[in-house]
This record gives structure tokens, sequence and C-alpha cells, in this order.
């Protein structure tokens, strides 16, 4: 009916769909009616053509598939074992939190006041530990990820930690995947309008390019459906940036270089191994000698076999496709999500963080691993 733009009928059906007790979807439906009533009383006593009837009718016609979502999603979220609804399930077992609340918590944390004291009513006046930092970033990607539609309290709520300065960035930058997730779900223009903010206005370079590489994966998921107002008003203030241009170029370049990591892990797997593998069959260990290259300049014959296995030439192609963006470690690093860090959605969006207690805990407090890792763009890239 929707798609026959036959919004009357549309709204009747979803009456009859909807859960009396779901106050909110049947405030939604209400609003929606009265605003089709009246631009269908505007259009039978004005003889003057209307300029904003497709606009109110398409936005109508938006808000009733939100609606439609919702009475779905409702119905789902009760037995779905998907890792989404599982969530979501734990959430709603805590209805008197929030995103603003939470988030709340959190700054109260940074700034001193332990959450762990006001749980217990203990003024213990400590800041946040690791531990209690990282479950409270967790927690509050995971309400905002299963949260449809964001109300306007969560938006600001969300919005204030992306415009603070003094705000370190790893949960902003951990909200945007949380966004992007949520959306990919059930599409959310409250959500899309968040990531148009943060990359217009994000308090990081970081944060901006993340956004902006979430928003415009959003935007083509949705493309040819309607925009809110608040959405295209958004995207003509970054049309009017001179760096937006840049930075649609270079999201798009990035995912035109995504599109070929399927067929640069074929090459590693059936060129670039096995060549290496035949090739150790004939050579010595070298890592048992001090000086390989000296070993290798005394034995022109390796050397010539080398170059004669291409292994040479393959390496050269993969570290030039490297340099123009490719990501060379997908293979590697894709191993590595059956570990149970990665149990959390949460944690595929964490930017690299040495003090993270799993860092820590894995390479100790001697930073010249992580100072390695944190300015090795690659390696970061494929990881993050």
């Amino acid at each position: 009916m929707l798609r026959r733009q036959q919004l009357h009928d549309a709204i009747e059906r979803l009456r009859i769909l909807a859960p009396a007790d779901q106050w909110q979807i049947m405030s939604e439906l209400d609003r929606a009616e009265q605003d089709y009533k009246l631009m269908l009383r505007y259009a039978f006593n004005s003889a003057a053509p209307d300029p904003e009837r497709t606009r109110l009718h398409a936005d109508i016609s938006r808000r009733l598939r939100g609606v439609l979502l919702l009475i779905v999603r409702r119905a789902i979220a009760v037995d779905s074992p998907s890792l989404y609804f599982s969530t979501l399930r734990y959430e709603q077992t805590r209805p008197s939190d929030s995103i603003a609340s939470l988030i709340g918590a959190y700054r109260s944390g940074l700034s001193g006041a332990s959450l762990f004291a006001r749980s217990t009513g203990l003024d213990g006046g400590q800041s946040l530990t690791p531990v209690e930092r990282e479950r409270s970033e967790r927690r509050i990607f995971n309400r905002v990820w299963t949260t449809f539609p964001l109300s306007a309290s969560d938006a600001e709520a969300i919005g204030s930690l992306w415009a603070d300065p003094a705000m370190p960035d790893r949960l902003p930058v951990m909200l945007v995947g949380a966004l992007l997730m949520g959306s990919l779900e059930y599409p959310d223009d409250e959500a899309l309008r968040l990531l148009l903010d943060a990359a217009l206005t994000g308090s990081t370079t970081r944060l901006k390019m993340r956004a902006a590489t979430a928003a415009l994966l959003l935007i083509g998921t949705r493309a040819g459906a309607p925009m809110p107002r608040a959405v295209t008003s958004r995207l003509d203030s970054l049309a009017e940036t001179p760096e937006w241009k840049q930075t649609v170029l270079l999201v798009w370049k990035h995912f035109m270089h995504s599109k070929i990591t399927d067929r640069i892990d074929g090459k590693f797997r059936d060129e670039v191994l096995p060549a290496m593998m035949k090739l150790s069959d004939k050579m010595p260990d070298l890592s048992s000698f001090a000086d390989p290259e000296a070993l290798m300049e005394r034995n022109p014959q390796w050397e010539e076999m080398f170059e004669k296995s291409g292994i040479g030439d393959k390496l050269a192609e993969l570290s030039k496709m490297q340099q123009e963006g490719a990501d060379l470690y997908h293979s590697t690093f894709s191993m590595l999500k059956s570990y149970p860090f990665f149990n959390e959605m949460a944690n595929w969006f964490m930017p690299f963080d040495p003090e993270h207690t799993d860092a820590v805990s894995a390479i100790g407090h001697d930073t010249s691993l992580a100072d390695v890792v944190g300015v090795t763009p690659f390696m970061c890239g494929a990881r993050g």
C-alpha cells in the first residue's frame, strides 16, 4: 500500500497490526494521520498548486515505513537468536537506563566518580578503572546499537560527546560503529543525521572520517528512498565545505579498494605462499645465519633461484597495491575473528588503544610495540 501511495489504507492496516499497549507506535500513527488529513484538506480547499505536497506525502510515507519496521522488529525480538536481538533483549531488562543516563555516568566516571561507588552507594571518589571504563563503553555501544528509533534526547547525548574536544575519542569513534550497525538493521533517519553532523563538526579527524564513511555507506543502502529535510540540509551544509568533496572521493576510493580484497587474499594463498614454500625446500634455513644478506651474496645461485621464482615481482606488485590503499592484512587478521574478544560487537569498532586491558595483557606496558602499531596505518586499517 505504501508503494502504491495508499496512505489512508496503510494507516488503517498498521493500526490493526500495532499492539494496543505500544503508545509510541500509536502516537506516531496518530500524527501521520493528522498530517495526512491536513494535506488533503489543503488540497481540497485551495486551487493553487502546493509545491510542498509531494515532499509531505513522501515524509508521511517514510514515517509509516518506520512504524511498520517497529511492529516487525517487536515481533522478531521475542525469540530471534541473532546477536542483535539477543543484545536487545538484555537491554530491555534494564528499562531505567537510557543512552543519556549511561553517557552521563560515563562522563562522571572519567571526571573522578567511580561507577562502582555510585552503584553501591559508596562515595569512593575514584576515577573509572580500565575494566570499568571498557565495560561502560561496551554497554553504551550496545544501547546505541539496539535503540530504534533514536529519540531527541538520545541524539543530544551522543552529539554532546562528539562535540566535546576534551572527551577522549575512543567512545565517540566506537559509537559511529554502533549507529552504522543499528541503521543497517533498521534505517534510522536520526542516526544518519548524527553521522553527518559528526562528519561536519566532529572533534577529531579520525571521528570525522569514520562518520563520513558510515554516513556514505548508509546513504548508498538507501538509494532512491526519500530523505527527511534534516538529512538533506546536513548534506547541503557539507557540500559547501571545501574538504567534503575530497573526503567523499577518499572514502569511495577505499570502498573500491575493498572490492579487490578477495583477489589479494587469493594471490597470497594461491601464488605467493606456495612459491615461498617451494623455494624454502631448496634453500637453507637463513634464520640460523647471523647475516642472511651476506650469505645470499656469497651464493649467487640462491639469489638467482629467488629471482626466477617470481616471488620478488609478486611482492612488489602487492606492495604497490598497499601503497595505493589496498588491505594486505585482511587474510591474516580475518583469522582472528574467532577469538573471544570479537564476540562483542563493540570490539570490532574499537580504535587501537595501548592502554586497553587486552592490549596490556598481550604486550605489557612496553610501549615500543604499541607505538609501532599505532603509527602503522596499514595494520590498524586491517584490524579496525
